[in-house]
């Protein structure tokens, strides 16, 4: 993919170009898009124009900044990735079954069809629904920030799952797929069970329950509370642990060969974790 988004009315339309940013003061119909452009861009896309007729071959969406009048019923054949802008406020359904990303700006609050072979979703603000219809496909979720709802089915195939700030309720139904837990600030409930496939695990401000039953698979944990559990067992196949100045606990059963990264700041660690997980 190219670096430079072009409007299309600069377009020398040849098929050297793969992205394009749509204008708003463009009212050139879709059709005139050539079937090289695999990315567009419509966030500057005026609120009262359908994009029901954009062209099949787009793969990579990103809807308008504002867009809440018009229902969206058709959507690209090859779609496979889709971006939801802040103001977004419709019912998402009729993706095609090619899509595999989802990224959700939006505080919009409707039940979502997801499409079938979804593999990531990442939900940010207050989207507030009931997600225990989410496709057994999926591998990486990113909860809301604000998310009040218990879910009781996890996608099978889970692999990374970030729970936001607000997620508190019981986790011991997380599949064994899952390889990276990242637990939000106000949660702090007893785990009876980890994931057998557990890889890295973040405990965030409020939590401070036991952990000696970590699995042995465990390589790096992050604690960035004051954290003040006895700990008598750390996985054996622990790399690195991530405190923070405030930790409490005693690491004096820590094998020798582990790395002990101490910070000062909670962002520090957590942009790590995000873009060790993007």
């Amino acid at each position: 993919m190219k670096n430079n988004w072009l409007k299309l009315s600069e377009l020398n339309l040849n098929d050297s170009i793969e992205k394009i940013l749509y204008d708003y003061e463009i009212n050139d119909h879709f059709d005139k898009i050539p079937k090289s452009i695999k990315e567009i861009d419509l966030m500057y896309l005026r609120n009262d124009q359908s994009i029901d007729s954009l062209p099949d071959h787009i793969e990579i969406l990103w809807l308008p900044m504002i867009y809440n009048n018009i229902p969206i019923n058709k959507y690209p054949n090859s779609l496979k990735k889709i971006y939801y802008n802040v103001f977004f406020d419709s019912q998402i359904s009729n993706l095609p079954n090619s899509v595999t990303e989802i990224y959700l700006s939006c505080d919009m609050n409707y039940e979502i069809d997801f499409p079938p072979f979804l593999k990531f979703i990442r939900f940010r603000h207050e989207y507030d629904y009931p997600l225990d219809n989410l496709p057994d496909t999926v591998e990486t979720l990113f909860l809301p920030t604000y998310y009040s709802f218990k879910i009781n089915n996890f996608p099978k195939s889970l692999k990374i799952i970030d729970f936001g700030t607000n997620y508190n309720f019981n986790i011991d139904n997380l599949p064994d797929s899952v390889e990276t837990i990242i637990l939000g600030y106000y949660f702090n409930r007893k785990i009876n069970k980890f994931p057998a496939s557990l890889k890295k695990i973040s405990f965030d401000d409020k939590f401070n329950q036991d952990i000696n039953h970590l699995p042995d698979s465990v390589e790096e944990i992050t604690i960035y509370s004051q954290y003040d559990c006895p700990i008598e067992k750390f996985p054996s196949s622990l790399k690195k642990i991530n405190i923070s100045l405030s930790f409490k606990s005693s690491l004096n059963n820590l094998p020798l060969n582990v790395l002990v990264n101490k910070t000062k700041f909670h962002a520090d660690i957590y942009w790590q974790n995000e873009n060790d997980n993007n």
